[in-house]
């Protein structure tokens, strides 16, 4: 019901779920837990979707899934920021890299870029130029790197970086190209594009935003 779209369906499904489950089975309850709030998030609102994911969380690092762990964080931070509460989108993205594994990981640089985005919108966007400079090092160059580098767009659009939106656009608009990700596709060529039209390139400007639409 949840692929399909039936929230509502998956959300009573997920509620008959959770009693029937073993007490000693924290893998399956976490990610009942986690489906769980993913529905919510559509039916009951943000925050009985985050208090499901919360637990989810919580049993995914008893059983030493830091990937679900970390990835729960991820879009809790980032549906808290689309809701303009930045402190707890902050806080989940901090909770997240305590999950995500170091070095060179895609979930890791895009949770520092939604921690990087308490600093963008509280008119001190230099705060967070570290953390962006760290979320490019840690996003590498694969698929999953789609969501950190769409972060970094946005980043460099806000702070009027349009140098470095002229440098990685290609390598962006590839990835999420090959990702199969056409709402970052499209976010990415907008972005691209206005950076194109900015230095003087109109034409060109114009033609990658005909493609974002």
């Amino acid at each position: 019901a949840l692929a399909s779209g039936a929230f509502g369906e998956a959300l009573r499904a997920f509620d008959q779920a959770l009693p029937l489950l073993p007490a000693g089975d924290p893998d399956w309850r976490a990610r009942v837990l986690s489906g769980r709030g993913t529905a919510a998030a559509v039916v009951s609102g943000l925050d009985e979707a985050l208090a499901s994911w919360e637990q989810a969380v919580d049993l995914y690092g008893e059983v030493g899934m830091s990937d679900e762990a970390a990835g729960l964080c991820l879009e809790g931070s980032f549906l808290l920021a689309w809701a303009a509460r930045f402190d707890e989108s902050f806080l989940w993205a901090e909770r997240g890299l305590a999950f995500a594994r170091p070095g060179s990981n895609p979930l890791r640089g895009a949770l520092l870029g939604m921690k990087a985005f308490k600093d963008i919108w509280s008119a001190t966007p230099e705060l967070g130029d570290g953390l962006m400079a760290e979320c490019a090092a840690s996003a590498g160059d694969s698929r999953e790197a789609v969501p950190a580098i769409d972060l970094l767009s946005r980043y460099w659009w806000h702070t009027l970086q349009v140098d470095l939106i002229l440098k990685n656009g290609p390598r962006a608009i590839r990835l999420a190209t090959e990702a199969n990700r056409p709402s970052d596709l499209a976010q990415l060529l907008m972005f691209y594009g206005f950076a194109q039209a900015n230095p003087g390139d109109l034409a060109t400007g114009l033609i990658t935003l005909q493609e974002a639409e």
